[in-house]
């Protein structure tokens, strides 16, 4: 957890509404691409310019800091637009033998407690980066908090949808796994507990498509794929084959954009029609050709709401720090009150003038949400 020491802006603090966003932002390692160029750094100053404006906290993943020092520039410019926290994943070097997670959080909240998680090595060439997850309590007002955790986790490399007992599949679960102990104990969730004291919002990429794949391509899937089932029976703290069920559970996670939308939207790989009304891909310039026209749905929001409590929670009573008898201080409850995929098209960007080699910002879309407080 770090914050300038110089600030241009007071840290934010809200009783109404917050703007949160997700995205894989693509910044890979210097020599890394999959076509003639990735533009990172065209991208980079697209992004500091037009989307991160927008937001008041940004969840970062394939942010990496390896080989060059873009990630730096954005934080830097980051604070002074009033982000004056971030955490990120821990840096590595040569002799570490692997590159950093790519993971960062920036905030314009008081980050008032952090951590990170990293999971075993992954498969193929995720076996270079350490990836794994990162969690940032945020004060939103000095008696409401919102515990934040953004993770990346093991791709899969074949041709979807992976099979369950695939072995990026299996590393996968098992992160999964050890995420859910992590959220579990950063939240202090008790055993038995149905729901936390602090809501929860994870937030990344977790390579599991949603999609059922019922053509045709170009009409979201309402409904959901049985790996996608499967990881959200892990997140809760559900057994499935080889993964006991966790002490502390998480029935009520839920998938807002699911919930919200009806359906599982494409976030990577999308399509479109072409001017002879054939269906072709939507993105060409930096999505591998292998997955151009794949229409994945990759990139969750995960929503816990915090209990609802008759006068105070023991819990709750500790975190105050309160004695018997005291009263607590004014609470909020939060909830997601809209969610949408921002797809960040350079076309849909009017003061945009130069013209660009790229379409859109990355090779995911992103997913926005608008966090709303209600006195309790």
């Amino acid at each position: 957890m770090t914050a300038t020491t110089s600030t241009i802006y007071p840290d934010m603090t809200t009783t109404t509404s917050a703007r949160f966003l997700t995205l894989n932002i693509f910044i890979r390692p210097p020599f890394i691409k999959n076509n003639l160029s990735d533009y990172k750094d065209s991208r980079l100053k697209y992004f500091i310019r037009y989307v991160l404006p927008r937001y008041d906290v940004v969840a970062l993943q394939e942010a990496f800091a390896f080989g060059s020092i873009r990630k730096d520039i954005l934080i830097c410019k980051a604070r002074k637009m009033g982000f004056n926290y971030h955490i990120e994943s821990m840096r590595k070097n040569i002799c570490d033998w692997s590159i950093d997670g790519g993971l960062l959080i920036l905030s314009k909240f008081k980050i008032v407690d952090s951590a990170k998680l990293e999971y075993e090595r992954g498969v193929h060439s995720d076996w270079f980066a350490a990836k794994g997850a990162l969690h940032a309590r945020l004060e939103l007002n000095p008696s409401t908090h919102l515990d934040l955790f953004t993770t990346h986790t093991q791709a899969s490399y074949g041709p979807p949808p992976p099979t369950l007992t695939d072995s990026a599949t299996k590393v996968r679960f098992r992160q999964f796994s050890k995420l859910h102990d992590f959220i579990a104990f950063r939240a202090n969730l008790p055993t038995g507990a149905s729901s936390p004291v602090i809501p929860i919002l994870l937030a990344g990429d977790l390579n599991v498509d949603a999609s059922q794949h019922v053509p045709p391509p170009t009409q979201p899937s309402s409904g959901a794929s049985e790996e996608y089932e499967a990881m959200m029976k892990v997140l809760r703290g559900d057994s499935i084959e080889d993964l006991p069920a966790s002490e502390r559970r998480i029935p009520l996670l839920v998938d807002s954009v699911r919930e919200q939308l009806g359906y599982h939207p494409v976030t990577y790989g999308d399509v479109q029609l072409g001017p002879d009304g054939v269906i072709e891909p939507a993105e060409t310039v930096l999505t591998a050709k292998m997955d151009q026209g794949t229409v994945q749905s990759l990139d969750r929001l995960l929503f816990c709401e915090a209990a609802e409590v008759e006068g105070e929670a023991e819990g709750e009573r500790k975190q105050q720090g309160l004695a018997e008898g005291e009263v607590r201080q004014e609470r909020y409850r939060i909830r997601i009150a809209k969610t949408a995929v921002e797809k960040f098209l350079v076309k849909d960007e009017k003061d945009v003038t130069d013209i660009l080699p790229f379409t859109q910002v990355s090779d995911h879309y992103g997913i926005s949400a608008v966090i709303e407080l209600s006195f309790v």
